[in-house]
């Protein structure tokens, strides 16, 4: 699954913004944002408004959605009991979360009497094309060429580069470093090793930084060589003072080995209160990969329940370490992170179901603190945080989804695009669990949202609910008769699909993240005039 680990938030949110013309988010999708809101001031189903409250853990009472006294499966609820299915996050991708029937849909959903029907706009006189003169085929159209890696890099080919890395001017030795992975598989097989000695041995701390994100992009031809540079790594990490750049660095290339750097996790656990904020993130979402459970492939699956049984559980180490991140750093961003890597690591397995409630009551007990404190207690100031914090708390114990559902899709009414961005993604997370009507009437309302970015995120909801959600049909129709941005009408013709049966969500979750290596492949090509690159001295003096 590592080739998907791209496939959360990059591909349902990235992949299809740029095509809005906006830039990306950063590691952890939209950024945690920390100011303060007047409240949430709607409720899911009811016209009373409610009182804007300075109290940030707590968000409004929306009405609950149409369930039975039991769940809205009509059910007796336990904890730990989950169908596996995958789902996105804003850095993590391809988890197991529940699933259940929901709610039934008006068939005919009104719009909402907030947002006026718009005019009728008349369609554009359609000119004819040219009449092919007779006996003459149509050309055809020229299939598009594979991309294909470059020879040769500013005037210089792989070979050059690599002899540039022992160049002793560290300035040239950084920018051929840097150049590498634009080369591709053929950088790989040559300069892989050469890369390592240059994050043990370089004596630039400027070069060995660009080393280590070198090592990320290139990879490695055999497993033998990975395990020289996650030492290399984590010695580099030890060998540090607190606020160093190395660290933030070496994190970021560890995360890139995955379990395989699973010995690096004490040397993490030790820096994970170091004074520099994204530091602190970086070993939050390292901690979450390196740290989450291992499965053979396919995995093996459990007689009596069907769940995948890892052959390595989630790391105990990692995950006491994010606990005390999400209770006690005081950066949002870091604690968004950190629950984040939790949601990534999914519920524990336990042979005996009798043992799984006092597997995740720590973690329950740290979510309740943060989401309802006491007196003596320091509450979750920031929203981003509190909505993925009722995601996990759903994802731990399905008796918490009742309570949890009305409380994430009342962040919609909140003014912050950014939280209405991660309320939208939030839902998307879950599901098919979230198409009660109470939900779908509040994403419907999300379709004509000013903001083409949190529109298409509503349509990405949609389509992760699937055809429960198919009595919003009509709504995504009228948001192409009335959009003139192309890409949303393309999305929406997704959503369509979608709603209508014809695609599964996850098909096109794959297509777009290959789209967006595509366009990062393309990327990593620098420009023929790179104003970044410093020319030779002796070009330069001339």
């Amino acid at each position: 699954m590592r080739e998907l680990i791209r496939a959360g938030w990059l591909a349902a949110g990235l992949g299809l913004l740029v095509g809005l013309g906006c830039g990306g988010p950063g590691s952890t999708g939209v950024p945690a944002t920390s100011e303060a809101d007047p409240g949430l001031n709607s409720t899911l189903n009811s016209t009373a408004s409610a009182t804007p409250t300075d109290s940030p853990a707590t968000p409004p009472e929306p009405s609950s959605p149409s369930t039975s006294a039991t769940n809205n499966r009509g059910e007796e609820t336990r904890p730990g009991l989950f169908t596996a299915r995958q789902f996105t996050s804003p850095t993590y991708a391809w988890r197991t979360l529940p699933t259940a029937v929901t709610a039934p849909m008006p068939e005919t959903p009104s719009v909402p009497s907030s947002v006026p029907e718009p005019a009728p706009v008349p369609p554009k006189p359609v000119e004819p094309k040219p009449a092919v003169p007779p006996g003459e085929p149509e050309k055809p159209k020229e299939p598009e060429k594979p991309f294909e890696w470059p020879k040769d890099v500013n005037g210089k080919n792989l070979q050059e580069w690599i002899e540039e890395l022992r160049n002793p001017d560290p300035s040239l030795r950084e920018v051929a470093v840097r150049v590498l992975p634009a080369f591709g598989p053929e950088a790989r097989k040559a300069a892989s090793r050469k890369v390592m000695t240059m994050i043990a041995d370089d004596p630039d701390p400027g070069v060995r930084m660009a080393a280590m994100t070198t090592a990320g992009l290139l990879g490695h031809e055999s497993k033998d060589d990975i395990r020289p540079m996650v030492v290399a790594l984590r010695n580099a990490i030890g060998k540090t003072v607190n606020g160093s750049a190395i660290r933030l660095f070496a994190t970021r290339a560890l995360a890139t080995y995955g379990h395989e750097a699973a010995d690096a996790i004490p040397v993490l656990s030790k820096i994970y209160i170091d004074p520099w904020w994204e530091t602190r993130q970086a070993v939050a979402q390292a901690l979450g990969i390196i740290g989450s459970p291992q499965y053979d492939d396919p995995p093996a699956k459990d007689p009596r329940t069907g769940q995948p049984v890892p052959k390595r559980p989630a790391n105990d180490t990692a995950q006491k370490v994010l606990l005390q991140m999400l209770q006690k750093d005081d950066c949002a961003a870091v604690r968004l992170e950190a629950v984040m890597a939790l949601i990534s690591m999914g519920p524990p397995y336990v042979s005996n179901p009798s043992e799984y409630l006092a597997q995740i009551q720590p973690t329950l007990t740290v979510i309740e603190s943060r989401l309802n404190p006491k007196k003596t207690e320091r509450g979750e100031t920031d929203k981003t945080v509190q909505i993925w914090l009722y995601v996990l708390k759903v994802m731990l114990d399905d008796r918490a989804f009742q309570e949890s559902l009305p409380k994430i899709a009342g962040y919609l009414q909140t003014p912050s695009p950014l939280v209405r961005a991660q309320a939208l993604t939030a839902l998307a997370t879950l599901g098919k669990r979230a198409a009660v009507q109470a939900v779908l009437t509040q994403v419907r309302d999300a379709l004509y949202y000013e903001e083409e970015i949190l529109v298409a995120a509503a349509i990405d909801c949609l389509m992760a609910m699937g055809t429960d959600a198919a009595g919003l049909i009509p709504e995504l129709e009228k948001l192409k008769e009335r959009t003139s941005n192309k890409r949303l009408k393309e999305i929406a013709d997704e959503g369509l699909e979608v709603l209508n049966g014809k695609k599964k969500y996850e098909d096109i979750l794959k297509a777009r993240q290959k789209a967006a290596e595509e366009a990062m492949k393309k990327a990593a090509l620098p420009p023929e005039k790179d104003h970044a690159n410093p020319p030779e001295p002796e070009k330069a003096n001339k």
